[in-house]
């Protein structure tokens, strides 16, 4: 059985500049990725024998040219749909904030 994870980016959300394995998987897998004029599809495989495929799923770095749209849009409401669900300042116990802070 093959081992893969797939991803995918929204271009119209973020702007990838980048994708990088961490490094413990170096030389473990290969990563292959496809685009759309809307979508980065990436798929990581692992090299024949080095990641089963019931192991964690593999780490990715992805480097963004821009988190400028998530923060000027985070807990805005659309105001074309009613009723609209109000946004959460936490997601899993963790708020923006904490999410960037671990970025950098």
């Amino acid at each position: 059985m093959e081992a893969k994870w797939n991803y995918q980016f929204n271009k119209a959300y973020l702007e990838v500049e980048g994708i990088e394995v961490s490094k413990e998987l170096t030389g473990k897998v290969l990563v292959e990725t496809a685009e759309t004029s809307s979508v980065l599809a990436v798929t990581v495989k692992a090299l024949q024998g080095s990641i089963s495929a019931t192991d964690i799923l593999p780490l990715l770095h992805v480097k963004m040219k821009d988190m400028d749209y998530i923060k000027q849009n985070y807990l805005l409401e659309n105001p074309t749909v009613q009723p609209s669900k109000k946004p959460s300042e936490n997601a899993n116990g963790k708020r923006l904030e904490d999410i960037l802070g671990a970025l950098n």
